[in-house]
């Protein structure tokens, strides 16, 4: 079923005429001499690497003409990290990494505790898929070690909030916070961390773009005043930020995910909600799979919870109509522990 809403001229997925993509020699060299300071920067000064964030975030106007250009590792400690390609897909709004956390040996137990019972191994296989389809949808996947004593901490899209070059760290549910550290000195690599303010409750869950805005679940999770830092911290971008109310829903994101080309995907009971989003068309899962509700659109893939038929139906002809690869996977050892495709990665 495919609702459409009155509201509505959304802008979809960037694309690039075919002028766009020559490429001058002297862009060439632009783009090198940018990666190499970014290398001098890195390599040589660790504690101004917040500093090579901001370079990079004040050469983003320059840069905004520049096409696709020659690639430079970007792994740590390469020669040249960083590479122009990536800068130029990410004003484009074209994600290029991913950020994972390893499955904690705590996690099985921690939910055997709770009555739900949970494969380590089939836990571990599904995680070791997912990071193949975020490297074949072409994103390159970094990697957090786990730590026992946060079960959920898999989950790593909760502690963090990127956006371009900057990262709101989030204040967690009880049980989870102490999250955090390893993640954001991982994201201090690449970026500016900024803190929340006292009284702010926030996690990434709630955190939805859309286009140009960005909507915020008041949930289980978020409180208002973590909503206002979020405006706060999306504000320079000139980004809109409409919170939303979620609070039957752990996260925004357990009902409602954005696929691109102005279309959402939401859960049926999520469907009074949807009045305060502005897209073209509204797909809804089936009653009986609200999980589906959750997919993660990269590029050109949209990965898909597997396991949901008629959802899927759906999903395939929205895919078919603008030339989308679906892939669905299996994530049932994490949907157990109410988590979802979303929840486990960081994408900037």
């Amino acid at each position: 079923m495919v609702l459409a809403t009155p509201a509505a001229s959304v802008r979809g997925t960037n694309t690039v005429a075919p002028e766009e993509s020559v490429i001058h020699s002297s862009r060439h060299v632009i783009c090198a001499l940018f990666a190499v300071i970014r290398a001098i920067i890195s390599d040589t000064i660790p504690r101004l690497q917040v500093a090579n964030a901001m370079i990079e975030a004040r050469f983003v106007g320059f840069l905004w003409s520049i096409p696709e250009t020659t690639e430079f590792d970007t792994a740590p400690g390469a020669r040249y990290p960083g590479r122009c390609m990536s800068i130029t897909q990410r004003i484009n709004g074209v994600p290029t990494m991913a950020l994972v956390r390893r499955v904690a040996k705590t996690y099985a137990s921690y939910y055997q505790e709770r009555g739900i019972s949970i494969s380590p191994e089939l836990a571990e296989s599904q995680f070791n898929a997912y990071i193949s389809a975020l490297e074949s949808a072409g994103l390159q996947v970094q990697m957090v070690d786990a730590d026992w004593h946060y079960p959920d901490c898999v989950f790593i899209e909760d502690p963090a909030i990127v956006y371009t070059s900057r990262v709101l760290m989030a204040r967690m549910t009880v049980h989870r916070e102490g999250e955090q550290p390893p993640v954001e000195a991982k994201l201090r690599q690449w970026h500016e961390i900024v803190k929340l303010p006292p009284g702010a409750q926030l996690e990434g869950g709630d955190v939805l773009h859309v286009d140009e805005t960005t909507y915020v679940g008041l949930s289980r999770r978020t409180n208002r005043a973590g909503a206002e830092a979020l405006r706060e911290f999306l504000n320079p971008f000139g980004r809109r930020v409409i919170p939303v109310p979620a609070t039957e829903w752990m996260h925004l994101k357990t009902a409602v995910t954005y696929l691109g080309n102005g279309t959402l995907v939401a859960a049926p009971d999520f469907k009074k909600a949807l009045r305060y989003f502005e897209v073209e068309d509204i797909i809804l899962t089936d009653r009986a799979e609200i999980n589906a509700a959750n997919c993660l659109r990269i590029r050109d893939h949209l990965l898909i919870p597997a396991k949901y038929p008629i959802t899927e139906k759906r999903l395939k002809s929205f895919a078919e109509n603008h030339g989308v690869k679906i892939v669905p996977l299996d994530i049932s050892e994490f949907e157990k522990g109410e988590g979802s495709l979303t929840c486990l990665s960081i994408i900037w």
